[in-house]
């Protein structure tokens, strides 16, 4: 494998809990009642906008399905903000991102995160020291959202590597299947105890990890000039 594209949220930093909280606040607000831990299962990965259509029933304009999302993601970067001890960068994924600098392994982030969010994150974490900034992929509504296999292809163009030399690092059923219809070599699914068994036999699923010290980074092709 040649490249290695990361999911941000869920994947990178853990921060399923916030935005699940988030959403169900929001559906209650909308709807009467909050979003469930099966409707939210189902949805991760997707963009603000299919989640508010999913919450509503039906479509949304666009501009007003994505003046909720920003009402959403307002309230999660506070609770981001609150909860500062646990806000960081997974275990291993420094060690890892460094190694493929020093080994000159193209890799950058495809998030279904908006822009303000992406800018968040930018900034919080100081992804500047790890990352090129201008190649992370991100929702700017130019393209559908996953499962839709969009994101994937482009990451792997942005990177200049085919998608299927490329290895995807996922947490979600959606991501999981929008890196598998883009053609991916390899997509490693990031579980947890409650996940672990729902992603682990999906189709394209090359292995599963519960943090980035249990990649076997003896599948990278690296140069040794």
């Amino acid at each position: 494998m040649e490249a290695v594209i990361f999911d941000f949220n869920g994947t990178l930093f853990s921060d399923t809990d916030k935005h699940k909280y988030a959403w169900k606040l929001l559906s209650e607000k909308m709807r009467g009642y909050p979003l469930t831990d099966e409707e939210f299962m189902k949805l991760t990965g997707r963009t603000n906008v299919q989640l508010v259509e999913h919450i509503y029933g039906h479509s949304v304009d666009v501009s007003e399905a994505n003046r909720i999302g920003l009402e959403k993601e307002a309230f999660y970067r506070e609770l981001v903000l609150k909860d500062k001890e646990n806000a960081h960068l997974a275990p291993g994924s420094i060690d890892l991102i460094n190694y493929l600098r020093e080994h000159k392994v193209p890799y950058t982030i495809a998030t279904s995160s908006d822009e303000t969010n992406v800018n968040f994150y930018i900034d919080f974490f100081k992804l500047k020291d790890y990352f090129d900034i201008d190649k992370i992929v991100y929702d700017q509504g130019q393209f559908p959202g996953k499962p839709a296999p969009d994101i994937y292809i482009l990451g792997a163009k942005t990177l200049g590597i085919d998608p299927s030399k490329c290895i995807v690092f996922e947490d979600a059923a959606a991501g999981i299947k929008s890196a598998h219809d883009a053609g991916i070599g390899q997509i490693y699914a990031l579980v947890t105890p409650d996940s672990k068994d729902r992603l682990k036999n999906l189709p394209g699923v090359t292995g599963i990890i519960e943090d980035f010290t249990q990649f076997d980074r003896s599948v990278l092709k690296i140069n040794q000039k």
